[in-house]
């Protein structure tokens, strides 16, 4: 009967279906898709989405402060965090990424090269100042557990920068139609939305504290409008529809309370009121009641045993 069953359902076709389908839009691990995705920033329109992330990521990074600081990013071989103060600066790459950065990065950048796996960080806890996640959450397999680990990593009161795509944007509906046409792995990611990634913050005790939108042009590999496609369009994206955003960053905070130990003084003397001692205490007719109840009961049964002998 098991038999029977394991090979009706291996052999049923709606299986099939579906296997073809996760084969087919399922989001791979970033060690698989890396390629992919370094070839789609490094076109036109990549290049211009990564200057606007960039100029963000900027701006952003001299006012987080801190002493270790951690890069998770699709792009492996590109220091995005040249604007910040810290003194220990790393990055990590997935487990099979290419090591041709790591040996040919330059002398002058304080960006020190690792290997890991962004779900499994060898890194102890509390221990990371700022963390920035370059859309490392989109091209996981796993986002949800990348956050927490993040978070894990992180130290009371240290920060995140996240950089994902808006999926209700003209970039998102492009990278939409782009996987049913495309099998390349650039096209296949979460589609986090950020109302999203609030309510995992919430989950995992994380605040939100500052949340922009950018690159509100048209998504198009040819800048068919060199000047009014850069800043004309981002202008009146801005004020328009600032949802549309082509790209979102968040930064969230790590909140933890510490806890307050209670000391109780137990050499104090703690006095009962009036009111105290009338509900615990018995009163002195109740116990003369109480007594006179008892001295009777006890002359009786003396007196019955005294007729019966």
């Amino acid at each position: 009967m098991l038999k029977r069953w394991w090979y009706g359902q291996k052999n049923d076709p709606k299986n099939k279906w579906l296997n073809l389908y996760q084969q087919r839009f399922n989001v791979p691990s970033l060690s698989v898709s890396q390629q992919d995705v370094q070839q789609w920033f490094a076109s036109d329109l990549g290049q211009r989405l990564l200057a606007q992330e960039q100029h963000f990521i900027d701006e952003l990074l001299p006012e987080l402060f801190g002493y270790y600081l951690m890069q998770l990013s699709v792009l492996g071989n590109n220091n995005l965090v040249k604007s910040s103060s810290t003194s220990v600066q790393f990055a990590l790459c997935p487990s099979e990424c290419s090591i041709q950065p790591i040996i040919n990065r330059s002398s002058e950048s304080r960006l020190s090269f690792a290997v890991s796996e962004f779900e499994q960080l060898a890194i102890d806890s509390n221990d990371i100042d700022v963390a920035l996640l370059h859309h490392a959450l989109d091209f996981s397999s796993n986002p949800h557990q990348l956050l927490r680990e993040t978070a894990r990593s992180i130290i009371p009161n240290g920060h995140i920068v996240v950089v994902g795509f808006n999926p209700f944007s003209l970039l998102g509906l492009r990278h939409r139609l782009a996987s049913l046409f495309s099998r390349s792995y650039a096209y296949r990611h979460q589609y986090l939305r950020a109302s999203r990634l609030r309510d995992w913050c919430k989950v995992l005790d994380l605040e939100i504290v500052y949340s922009k939108k950018g690159y509100y042009s048209l998504p198009f590999q040819r800048d068919f409008f060199t000047g009014l496609n850069g800043k004309w369009l981002n202008k009146l994206g801005q004020t328009l529809l600032p949802w549309s955003g082509g790209f979102y960053t968040v930064v969230i905070r790590k909140n933890v309370t510490p806890a307050r130990l209670i000391k109780v003084d137990w050499k104090r003397k703690h006095s009962i009121g009036k009111w105290g001692k009338r509900m615990i205490a018995p009163s002195s007719s109740s116990a003369s009641t109480s007594i006179s109840i008892c001295t009777s009961n006890c002359t009786v049964d003396n007196a019955k045993n005294m007729t019966d002998q």
